[in-house]
């Protein structure tokens, strides 16, 4: 499992209870780098089940060997980065499955939205000083860069079956949970 954005390493440590086999997280951060490695020995899982490195996601993601790891979790990675580079070697890189939670934005056609970072979000004082600009995108360009770059998509944040006012659907914004499976090819 690769855990893009990793944080503390909950995702990594929820991902090795289940069952994954290895969990490799990546954070540009070194506080949070810092943070997972003692929550990890806290729990005294074997460090020969994870590894966390303070690296920025794209080139963590080229240093990344196709064929890898069957799950990579981004949270928040899309605002960071040019999403069609993101999608792009995340074919590259052939994952199973990828759960991608990202703030999207309003819009009926496939579009990005470019907004400041507030000063106080501890991650637009990270390494980069790009992080300070997000890009958002709506919906309807997560589910175009999908269907361009080989992956299936379903949303996991609405309840199972909503009432069809409840769909999400173009015209909402906030966070988005999808959950993409690579179209074997």
């Amino acid at each position: 499992m690769l855990d893009l954005l990793s944080g503390a390493g909950r995702c990594s440590l929820a991902a090795l209870d289940v069952g994954a086999a290895y969990a490799l997280g990546v954070d540009p951060r070194p506080g949070l780098v810092a943070a997972a490695e003692r929550t990890f020995a806290a729990h005294r899982v074997p460090p020969t089940s994870y590894r966390f490195v303070k690296k920025e996601i794209m080139p963590a993601l080229h240093e990344t060997e196709p064929g890898a790891y069957d799950v990579i979790i981004a949270r928040g990675v899309l605002e960071l980065l040019d999403v069609r580079r993101f999608f792009a070697r995340l074919r590259d890189l052939r994952p199973k499955h990828v759960i991608l939670d990202t703030p999207t934005t309003f819009g009926r056609e496939p579009l990005i939205r470019f907004a400041l970072r507030a000063a106080r979000d501890e991650s637009a004082r990270g390494t980069n000083p790009r992080h300070a600009v997000i890009a958002l995108p709506n919906h309807n360009l997560i589910v175009m860069l999908c269907d361009h770059f080989g992956f299936r998509w379903r949303l996991v944040d609405y309840p199972i079956a909503p009432a069809p006012a409840q769909r999400p659907d173009a015209g909402q914004a906030g966070n988005r949970t999808y959950v993409l499976d690579r179209i074997a090819g």
